[in-house]
């Protein structure tokens, strides 16, 4: 058995004691191996951890220490459910509850006759808490080199800054010491960022960001999905590449900025740097380092704001989008935004010149959105400005949910090219889906139903290139006459050359096949000046095709105003039943090849929808040989995903719960 000597000076003791043989494993040492630096008050979740293991006299972990007990000292409070748990004999204690908490204190740590007392910390500190990352791949291989830098306030709204810092080599010495400086580099690859759960008010600016890689993302989650909750003036700014934020809610909050400031947000997927939101000069990083977001997530969040007040005579109006996004491929699914009272958007994709976005929008709920300003915007998407006209984004919106959601025209509003609609679900909204200023957008299999409220629409499709395919568009209603141009369920425009901010680009080369319109005020304004104080759009659509698509009209309603000479469209096996084609012509022209068929239509009792039996399901189903005879080329063909089938064999509507983030 061997024989220890531990902390002996006195020469004499070292002789008596070299003669006892000492048995093993017995507590000799009681080490604190980590000391929390801060906590929350009340349910204190510590930030680290407290970790202490016992030693035996050989230097050994004692795997399973009796007798564990702890005391807050200095400090007035009382420590509740203090068991800790023990794994391969390290003691831990993550979350601590303390009844009326003091300004500071430690804590001290028994098992059995051991001691060992915490340096002191700050108990009452109202901050963002969280566990330190683990390093998948420490640069250098050396953990110690890193340090973080987290400062709140306790009182007031002061910005709270998360940044990493690694020692740089600069004095050239070939060695990294005490004489070197911080170089800023954001959280590596592999890092996990944990909130701890609870309500955090006012928080003010949080900035988080990272670089991650693709197999080791940095990920900034919440203890519990929904546990941590924002409320108040919070701004949360993401940046880095393959960071992914998730499990946060948001009950109630605007930023800090709610005017005079365009695109401000909630919440930022990047940003660039030389934006009036953010610059690098906030954070002290290199003024060259771009502050966007490039293949980021935002996964299983909630902002809910539905009882934030809104006062809509304020002078300025209190104005900010939810989330704005600018970078490369970033994800944004299984979210619930609900409740918007303000003039905004529940999203903004921020354009960068010459560079696809490649955004992904899916599985989230939009929902309850309230049309008090009068004020231009409240849209749930906007994909660019004006000024990205002729700009590819090739972004993506699908299998969402869009229920209440009312705006002022434009409920998706598309300002540059090749993006795709598909998928979702429009229910209840005022609004449509707008092609303001883009070319070549996909619109495929959603279901629009307006519900018959006023303002309600579908499709408006403006510039050049677009498709709709495969859609089902029921019951909407423009409400007064002079808006049957802006919310029709099909709106084609007349346009104008080289418009300015407030004019259409012409229509053209536009395909329009195999859609389903039943019981809409009016199906298709085709041709009609969509702002009669407009004078210049005066060039009408040319070469649309409209082929394949079946209407179900309202009795004595007109299926379709067509302002456009029928010369610029090329109509091919349409259908139509129960009503009037066209209300601005006398004479009726030849709108289908064919005598119309018999056909059953069935309809859905939670969402009314009003679904056609063959023949007519099997007339609106997508085929190659039909995309053809639309005049789809083979690159617009290869962009369909729902080839030999129709919209009633993909899905059913969405309802509330099957999509966004789960609580």
């Amino acid at each position: 058995m061997a024989t220890s000597f531990i902390g002996c000076t006195n020469s004499s003791l070292t002789e008596v004691l070299s003669s006892i043989e000492k048995s093993e494993g017995l507590p000799a040492y009681l080490e604190i191996v980590q000391a929390p630096q801060q906590s929350q008050s009340t349910f204190t979740s510590l930030s680290p951890s407290l970790k202490v293991r016992v030693l035996d006299n050989t230097g050994e972990t004692v795997s399973n220490p009796a007798d564990i007990s702890i005391e807050l000292i200095g400090s007035n409070g009382t420590l509740h459910n203090i068991t800790p748990t023990v794994t391969d004999g390290m003691i831990e204690w993550n979350q601590l509850e303390v009844t009326t908490p003091g300004t500071a204190a430690k804590i001290k740590v028994k098992v059995g006759l051991l001691e060992s007392e915490t340096p002191t910390f700050d108990l009452t500190t109202k901050a963002v808490n969280f566990q330190r990352p683990t390093y998948v791949s420490p640069i250098d291989g050396d953990q110690s080199q890193w340090a973080v830098t987290n400062t709140l306030s306790a009182t007031t709204s002061a910005n709270f800054k998360t940044t990493f810092y690694k020692k740089a080599d600069t004095n050239n010495n070939g060695i990294i010491d005490a004489g070197d400086s911080n170089r800023w580099v954001g959280l590596p690859a592999g890092s996990r960022l944990t909130l701890a759960n609870g309500t955090y008010d006012n928080v003010g600016k949080l900035y988080i960001g990272g670089v991650g890689e693709p197999n080791k993302p940095v990920i900034i989650e919440a203890a519990t999905p929904g546990g941590v909750v924002f409320t108040g003036s919070t701004e949360i700014y993401i940046w880095g590449s393959y960071v992914i934020f998730s499990g946060i809610r948001f009950q109630n909050v605007k930023p800090t900025v709610t005017s005079g400031v365009m695109g401000s947000s909630l919440l930022f997927l990047g940003r660039t740097g030389t934006s009036s939101i953010i610059t690098p000069t906030e954070l002290n990083i290199p003024t060259s380092y771009s502050l966007k977001c490039n293949s980021c997530a935002l996964r299983y969040n909630k902002v809910d704001n539905s009882n934030l007040a809104f006062d809509p005579g304020a002078t300025p109006l209190e104005e900010f989008d939810t989330l704005g996004t600018a970078g490369v491929g970033n994800e944004i699914s299984h979210n619930t935004f609900i409740g918007r009272n303000n003039p905004g958007h529940f999203i903004v994709i921020w354009r960068t010149d010459g560079v696809e976005d490649k955004a992904r929008i899916y599985n989230n709920e939009f929902l309850d959105q309230v049309y008090a300003s009068g004020a231009n915007g409240n849209e749930v998407l906007r994909i660019g400005t004006g000024a990205d006209t002729y700009s590819s984004s090739k972004s993506i919106f699908e299998n969402n949910l869009v229920e209440n959601a009312d705006g002022e025209i434009e409920t998706i509003s598309v300002k540059s090219w090749d993006n795709t609609i598909r998928f979702n679900t429009f229910r209840n909204n005022k609004g449509s889906i707008c092609v303001r200023s883009a070319g070549r957008t996909l619109i495929e299999a959603n279901y629009i139903l307006g519900m018959n409220k006023s303002g309600s629409g579908g499709i408006r499709a403006i510039h050049e290139g677009n498709l709709i395919i495969g859609n089902h568009i029921q019951d909407t209603n423009p409400g007064s006459p002079a808006d049957m141009s802006k919310n029709s369920a099909l709106v084609l425009p007349m346009g104008t050359n080289n418009p300015e901010a407030n004019y259409y680009f012409p229509v053209k080369d536009t395909k329009i096949a195999m859609n389903t319109f039943v019981n809409n005020k009016l199906t298709w304004n085709i041709g009609a000046d969509a702002a009669a104080s407009v004078t210049n759009d005066t060039i009408a659509p040319t070469n649309v095709t409209l082929a394949f698509n079946f209407i179900l009209g309202r009795n004595g309603e007109p299926y379709a105003d067509l302002y456009s000479p029928l010369a610029n469209l090329n109509l091919k096996d349409n259908y139509a039943a129960n009503g009037l084609f066209d209300s601005t012509r006398t004479s009726q022209p030849d709108f289908t090849s064919q005598e119309l068929p018999s056909f059953a239509i069935v309809t859905n009792t939670w969402n009314s929808i009003e679904r056609p039996e063959d023949p007519m399901r099997n007339h609106v189903r997508i085929t190659t040989a039909k995309l053809i005879q639309a005049n789809l080329d083979s690159t617009e063909i290869a962009r369909i995903t729902s080839i030999n089938a129709s919209i009633y064999d993909i899905f059913q509507p969405h309802i509330r719960g099957t999509v966004g983030c789960g609580f």
